[in-house]
């Protein structure tokens, strides 16, 4: 059996557990799955094409790649039989992202930015910033993740402050929330 875990997007509810591993995984781009092959007395395994995989003779490669891939996986036994297997990883151009809900002015390491995993994976963005009466305070194209709460060099007060980020290449993808920034 091949197996490979779908990420956090596409989890399924099995009864009452969190069932993350599929015979046919389904990822966010931007994100990865660690595939594995089970079974009894196997020799070698050799994943065909190559593409995404961190390995393409490991039982338990991560695949990360921005578009679905259908493999031929090879699995040869230790009696020599040699068996043949297609698999998909498919990927969605979905716009998962996540955004941190949190900002420090204390330059630790910790929350010194407003980041928002996976916006990398769609650089034609736009994150806007408002204050709590929908006055814009920044706009940043192509975010990279680093604001760290400044408008104009000056650092914001403590405060909730509300974002939108849109991904210009779908403009119906747009999310909306919130962040605290919190000030020594």
């Amino acid at each position: 059996m091949i197996y490979g875990t779908h990420s956090e997007a596409y989890y399924y509810l099995s009864s009452s557990s969190l069932q993350t591993r599929s015979l046919n995984p389904v990822i966010s781009k931007g994100y990865s799955s660690q595939l594995e092959v089970v079974g009894d007395d196997i020799r070698s395994v050799a994943w065909a094409p190559p593409t995404g995989l961190s390995s393409s003779i490991s039982l338990k490669p991560v695949f990360n790649h921005p578009s679905s891939v259908t493999f031929t996986v090879t699995v040869t036994n230790i009696y020599g039989s040699v068996t043949q297997i297609p698999f998909t990883v498919e990927v969605k151009d979905d716009y998962f992202i996540k955004p941190s809900n949190i900002l420090t002015t204390r330059q630790d390491g910790f929350n010194d930015f407003f980041v928002v995993e996976n916006i990398q994976s769609y650089p034609d963005n736009e994150v806007t910033i408002y204050d709590r009466n929908g006055k814009i305070l920044i706009k940043l194209n192509n975010y990279n993740n680093r604001w760290d709460g400044k408008v104009n060099g000056k650092l914001l007060a403590t405060d909730t402050y509300y974002y939108t980020i849109r991904f210009n290449s779908k403009s119906s993808a747009i999310k909306r929330g919130f962040i605290t920034i919190i000030t020594n």
